[in-house]
């Protein structure tokens, strides 16, 4: 039976969006007509199945799927540099005699260092997520932006793409993920939705991107920052 695309794109709260992460673009953006801009980003969309044509739309702009890929883009590398952050912190934990050697060697990884760094790239964002929050006290609000990139980033990784959507489509792969998906987002149930339950992800909705995205801004700053301190290492040293 047909039913509703669910959709993640929220109704609330302005956030600020800092210049050192792409102002000047949105900016930019933001100067265009609103009715080019978000084209029927904000229509109901009806499908028999979440990868159907999308027949009810009534039209396709090219730009906002030009958005939606640079920011999907944008919100994936930045994923991985959260990881990549996590892992370091982990490995200084361990090893607190790399620490003095990694500070003096401004231009240089400890080969010790290295050697560790390269066994957790082969290990996905989930289990580094879960040996961090383990590892070191993590406050609630910190964790609810792990497991909210966690979903965004497996959503965008494994999402039905076309060029001829403005949008991207993703279906968890079992109940357990899907219930994780509504957790992490905050998603709220639909009457009639999609069967199976469908993520539609847009990111050109320019306040629903910036509350996401600074998500990579509180950890950064908030959590990252006071761990590597503790640890004694510069934070700048593994940004």
């Amino acid at each position: 039976m047909p039913g509703f695309v669910f959709t993640f794109i929220p109704a609330y709260a302005d956030s600020t969006w800092p210049e050192t992460h792409g102002a000047s673009r949105l900016q930019r953006f933001q100067q265009k007509d609103v009715s080019t801009r978000t084209g029927c980003i904000n229509r109901v969309l009806r499908t028999t199945s979440p990868y159907a044509r999308d027949a009810v739309m009534i039209s396709f702009n090219p730009e906002v799927l030009s958005i939606n890929l640079q920011r999907t883009g944008e919100f994936f590398m930045h994923s991985l540099w959260v990881q990549g952050q996590m892992v370091d912190l982990l490995i200084l934990r361990k090893r607190p005699d790399i620490v003095e050697d990694l500070v003096k060697s401004a231009g240089r990884i400890p080969n010790e260092m290295f050697t560790v760094r390269s066994e957790y790239w082969t290990k996905d964002f989930d289990p580094i997520k879960n040996e961090f929050e383990s590892t070191f006290d993590i406050d609630d609000p910190h964790k609810e932006d792990l497991d909210a990139i966690l979903v965004l980033r497996n959503a965008i990784a494994h999402a039905h793409v076309s060029m001829g959507r403005q949008y991207f489509l993703y279906r968890p792969r079992d109940e357990k993920k899907e219930q994780k998906m509504i957790s992490a987002l905050k998603l709220e149930r639909k009457i009639d939705e999609s069967n199976p339950l469908t993520l539609k992800i847009a990111f050109n909705d320019d306040t629903y991107y910036m509350e996401q995205f600074a998500r990579f801004q509180r950890l950064d700053a908030d959590c990252f920052a006071p761990i590597a301190n503790g640890i004694g290492i510069p934070h700048s040293r593994i940004r």
